[in-house]
């Protein structure tokens, strides 16, 4: 089961995200390692779901994350090829990645790309009833996980809504 495992017409999308993350590659113990997590927002638009792609292998090559990261991607034409990118399926995906980290040391790398407004990011594919990811949305998600140490990447207009949420000692 690739770690963007398909979404298919009747299949459990929380179901797919653990057998997803169960898949990664163990931690490097004895160094700090990189988990990645990807969030393509808006499905009407391929640029989102090329950059967050971008993103994870250029991330995954520098800091060999490759094998320790989820793409959550909506696409309004192909709903089976990835995990739907969903307010939902981060706090999901972020608490099982927790779950393989050394909490004291491992960094996430989280990838938010979509389109932006005052009120966040937007999440959008094709029909689905999809709830928008807020800043606070996003600082509930991260402090639930338990994860400490936090890269954030917000590729989207109104992206700086989201540096008063989220900023602290901890997170870059």
């Amino acid at each position: 089961l690739p770690l963007h495992a398909a979404f298919r017409e009747g299949d459990d999308q929380p179901a797919r995200l653990v057998a997803a993350v169960e898949h990664m590659a163990p931690r490097q113990p004895g160094v700090a390692n990189v988990f990645y997590v990807g969030f393509a927002g808006d499905g009407e638009q391929d640029i989102f779901k090329r950059e967050e792609l971008f993103a994870q292998q250029v991330l995954g090559e520098h800091f060999a994350s490759d094998d320790r990261s989820v793409d959550l991607i909506n696409d309004n034409d192909d709903r089976d090829s990835y995990h739907l990118a969903t307010v939902s399926g981060l706090q999901q995906s972020l608490k099982l990645i927790a779950s393989r980290m050394d909490l004291d040391q491992d960094v996430l790398v989280l990838m938010l790309t979509s389109h932006g407004s005052r009120d966040g990011l937007a999440v959008v594919n094709g029909t689905l009833p999809l709830l928008q990811l807020s800043p606070v949305d996003l600082q509930h998600a991260l402090d639930e996980s338990g994860i400490k140490w936090r890269v954030v990447i917000v590729s989207a207009c109104y992206s700086g809504v989201f540096v008063d949420a989220l900023k602290g000692d901890d997170t870059l």
